[in-house]
């Protein structure tokens, strides 16, 4: 999925554990399904098909949330932190 993201390209994803909700921002990069039936994930493609998606949005959220210099900087400030009870 970040993969995809990464690009600009929306996904469609069904709502399971896991994280796929913390990756997903509903109707900006991408469509979540909840019901795991095969309808409800064909209504998905097709509401996906007839959205206008900001490609750019995608792309600069997705790095701006997972990307190698947030990462990077996350682990930063982790190894950075003072340890308790030293």
């Amino acid at each position: 999925m970040l993969e995809a993201l990464s690009r600009g390209i929306p996904v469609i994803a069904w709502q399971a554990p896991g994280g796929i909700s913390d990756l997903m921002l509903q109707g900006k990069n991408g469509v979540i399904v909840k019901d795991i039936q095969p309808h409800a994930y064909a209504e998905a493609i097709t509401k996906a098909l007839s959205t206008p998606f900001d490609k750019n949005f995608i792309r600069t959220d997705t790095d701006s949330r997972f990307g190698i210099n947030r990462i990077i900087g996350d682990w930063e400030r982790l190894l950075s932190a003072p340890v308790l009870g030293t």
